[in-house]
């Protein structure tokens, strides 16, 4: 009996769960949230793509890869029309984007070849997890940081755009490890963190050009050093003898790596050192006050009911009511200007595909809300009994069971429809199965469900027949001079005149001993055999689609 009523009196003093909140089981969490994370980021893994942007970036990670010119010259006027493609100064085509993703997703190529391009950005959305963690442990007890990222796990849109072909996933990446560094800098001032804070902040521009405006966080960061230093050494002490000027330097000069690197790569493609591709699609400008007045109310809406469902509200407090001035506005600097610029941009779908650009705001939503948990629920008092800790601890656990149980199911109907849908299925399956009969050299004429993706398989080369009866009509901005010379094409060029085109470029091809592949619908082959004409023969090579579907194999046959 003495040594039970010792052993309590022990656990008392110094109690194991206490431990448990601080070390082991805060970890414990995280691990299970990221294992859950990647077990459903598996569950739905689709190397292909459902959309044309994509297809943008694969092209330029596979010229990079390939040591090779990013702007290419293809006069082929029936190719490279969609809104993404530009024309550079020297005259050749290229997508829009920034280089920072497909960088990434060359260094995937090599090691993976093109289906391992596709892991970049789920991995991105792994690598998040574990930079919020230790972002939201400087800000909260390990046990509720570990309890948010939670939140973030189970998602929909975090599960379902890091596991898609878009930059966000990376983005948010970069913006997430960048801001615990800088965290760290500004807690510490050692000089590797600002090194590490400036470099992946930097890179975190040439992924989305607008998280250049995380700069302003830096800059927060900064002005709270110098005044700092100002209070602690005064003002007198020589500039190269002060370890803080001297650590603001080296985190400046390595923000400034990667701004060179996008003001390099903008005035050699886009003839400006400031203008991006999406300057010359006449989308960098598309930002107005009036779109914004109009919008601000819709956006906000779209964070509380689809982004952050329970947390937005408790997040946006957050913000602006915890922590220290410079911490909020360090805070408010991370969420604000992405939330003024994109509600004021003129492209406004609904739903997530607009409310996306917003994801990057994500990990300082959730982690201020779980602050003003942690401020109303007095968790940081050393005072406070066990059984009162454990008490608000449980309550919030039991917040969380209930996001996750909410959300749970969204979150697969949301990978079910971004992520695993039946047209990624459908051009994966068509890509694989014509690099196995084909090589890696065919030339694909094909139709809507097969309109994108495979152009950016081995070294296909792939036309979209619509693009022989008239234009891609989509309704974004597009780079003026690269659509005045498509339409002007499509106006000295008649039906006919364009069905000889394609001629010419079947025997070309044909000419080459690269082998020409139509998959199209059976019920269409009579259609296209007429604009081809009897010299053009349509060998059925394999059914497809449960026999709806043809792979024909074209040859020429003069003396028909």
């Amino acid at each position: 009996m003495i040594f039970w009523s010792d052993y309590i009196k022990s656990a008392l003093k110094n109690p194991f769960p206490d431990k448990m909140s601080s070390h082991l089981l805060p970890h414990l969490i995280v691990v299970g949230a990221i294992l859950v994370y990647a077990l459903i980021q598996i569950q739905h893994f689709t190397p292909a793509h459902p959309e044309y942007d994509c297809d943008g970036y694969l092209f330029l990670a596979k010229r990079i890869a390939r040591l090779q010119p990013l702007a290419v010259d293809d006069p082929d006027p029936f190719r490279h029309q969609l809104h993404f493609w530009v024309e550079t100064q020297n005259g050749g085509v290229m997508p829009k984007y920034s280089p920072g993703y497909p960088f990434l997703m060359a260094i995937a190529y090599w090691l993976g070849g093109d289906e391992a391009m596709c892991l970049v950005s789920p991995i991105s959305g792994t690598l998040t997890l574990i930079g919020a963690f230790l972002l939201f442990q400087l800000w909260m007890p390990p046990f509720i940081a570990a309890l948010s990222v939670w939140v973030l796990t189970i998602n929909p849109m975090w599960l379902a755009y890091p596991g898609y072909l878009l930059t966000h996933g990376v983005n948010t990446c970069a913006i997430t490890w960048g801001m615990y560094f800088l965290w760290k800098w500004v807690n510490c001032g050692a000089n590797r963190f600002g090194i590490l804070a400036g470099l992946i902040l930097g890179f975190s521009a040439t992924v989305r050009p607008t998280s250049a405006m995380m700069a302003v966080v830096v800059g927060i960061a900064i002005i709270k050093k110098c005044r700092d230093n100002y209070g602690n050494l005064g003002i007198n002490q020589g500039l190269t003898n002060n370890p803080v000027v001297r650590s603001i330097g080296i985190l400046v000069l390595s923000y400034l790596v990667f701004a060179l690197v996008i003001i390099s790569f903008n005035w050699i493609h886009f003839g400006h050192p400031i203008k991006t591709g999406y300057g010359l699609s006449q989308e960098q400008a598309a930002f107005k006050l009036e779109i914004l007045w109009k919008n601000f109310g819709r956006v906000l809406k779209g964070l509380n009911e689809t982004c952050l469902y329970l947390i937005f509200p408790i997040g946006l407090v957050g913000l602006f009511a915890i922590g220290t001035i410079s911490e909020r506005l360090m805070r408010v600097g991370w969420f604000l200007p992405t939330f003024l610029i994109y509600s004021a941009y003129y492209w406004q779908a609904g739903g997530m595909p607009f409310l996306r650009f917003l994801i990057c705001t994500f990990p300082v939503l959730i982690g201020s809300a779980f602050m003003v948990l942690t401020r109303t629920f007095n968790l940081n008092s050393p005072d406070e009994r066990l059984q009162g800790k454990i008490a608000k601890h449980i309550l919030i656990s039991l917040f969380v069971v209930l996001i996750v149980f909410l959300q749970y199911g969204p979150s697969q109907a949301q990978m079910d429809r971004m992520v695993s849908n039946g047209k990624s299925e459908k051009r994966l399956a068509a890509g694989r199965m014509l690099t196995r009969n084909f090589g890696d050299h065919v030339v694909i004429f094909s139709q809507a469900p097969y309109e994108a993706y495979l152009d950016t398989v081995r070294n296909f080369r792939h036309y979209n027949l619509a693009r022989f009866s008239g234009a891609w009509g989509g309704g974004e901005r597009r780079h003026p001079l690269r659509t005045k010379k498509i339409n002007a094409f499509y106006t000295a060029f008649n039906q006919e005149q364009r069905n000889q085109k394609q001629k010419e470029i079947i025997k070309s091809f044909l000419s080459e001993n690269r082998p020409v592949v139509f998959l199209i619908p059976k019920k269409s082959l009579k259609d296209y055999g007429a604009r081809l004409g009897p010299h053009f023969m349509f060998n059925l090579f394999q059914d497809w689609e449960n026999g709806s579907w043809g792979v024909y194999l074209v040859k020429f046959d003069e003396q028909i």
